[in-house]
C-alpha cells in the first residue's frame, strides 16, 4: 500500500456553482469556495482520489480503494 507522503499533488478537480473540490494523491478531498477559502477536508479514502461528481446538494467521491462515498452539504 502506498503512503500519501510519497505522492503529493492534485489528481482531479471539479467545480459546481460557487464550490471547487480537489481530489489528491494523498487520498484526501478538499472543498473550497470560489474565493479560494478552504471549507472542508474529507479523509475517508485509503486510495488516490479518481472521481469527483457534484450532484445538486451532494458530492460523490471515488478512489482507487474501490469505494464511493457520498457527502451531503448545504
Amino acid at each position: 500500500k502506498s503512503s500519501y507522503e510519497e505522492k503529493p499533488g492534485t489528481s482531479i478537480i471539479q467545480s459546481f456553482e460557487s464550490y471547487i473540490a480537489t481530489g489528491s494523491f494523498d487520498f484526501r478531498v478538499r472543498i473550497y469556495t470560489s474565493n479560494s477559502k478552504q471549507i472542508g477536508l474529507l479523509k475517508h479514502h485509503s486510495g488516490i482520489i479518481t472521481s469527483l461528481i457534484f450532484e445538486h446538494d451532494r458530492l460523490l467521491v471515488g478512489s482507487e480503494d474501490g469505494f464511493i462515498f457520498m457527502y451531503l452539504f448545504n
